[in-house]
């Protein structure tokens, strides 16, 4: 069973594999939340730039786009996720955290000053469903935007390519 389970989690992580994710971005901030609303549609895409089988290891390079009235956040960060490739548990589950650069744009401030570049970092959990589909949350800890919180939480249905 884990050779199965091991040769399963090396076609879905292989390198240069892509993902493309849709779902719903929730603010955490009050500004955030006021400038987009509490649920915006959000976009993420995956690029497997690394799979380390033996370390149950994968680097993921994403990049994402949430849009909705005031508030817009351009997400680009490297995730190191870690996985379950020999079956210990009977859910194919993922998680990990991530590090990166954010565009963001909160124009319902009068000190706004447009787009801005803010370091911050992400935390992962994942459930995939079968080889191609999975689920994924996704908290982004977006480092101070004129002293406000644009980070929040991602919840996406994703599909591998």
């Amino acid at each position: 069973v884990s050779g199965a389970a091991q040769a399963q989690t090396e076609r879905r992580y292989q390198v240069n594999s892509v993902a493309v994710k849709a779902g719903l971005f929730m603010p955490s901030g009050k500004e955030a939340r006021n400038a987009g609303g509490r649920h915006i549609f959000a976009l993420e895409a995956d690029y497997v730039a690394q799979y380390l089988p033996d370390r149950n290891q994968t680097n993921v390079v994403s990049i994402g786009y949430i849009e909705k009235g005031d508030l817009r956040l351009i997400p680009m960060t490297l995730n190191q996720l870690f996985h379950d490739n020999k079956g210990k548990t009977r859910y194919d589950i993922y998680y990990g955290y991530g590090i990166g650069v954010y565009s963001a744009r909160l124009s319902n401030l009068e000190n706004s000053n447009g787009s801005k570049l803010l370091l911050g970092g992400a935390l992962t959990a994942g459930w995939n469903i079968n080889e191609k589909s999975f689920i994924e949350t996704k908290y982004h800890a977006i480092f101070n935007y004129n002293k406000r919180d644009v980070g929040g939480l991602n919840i996406m249905y994703g599909y591998r390519f």
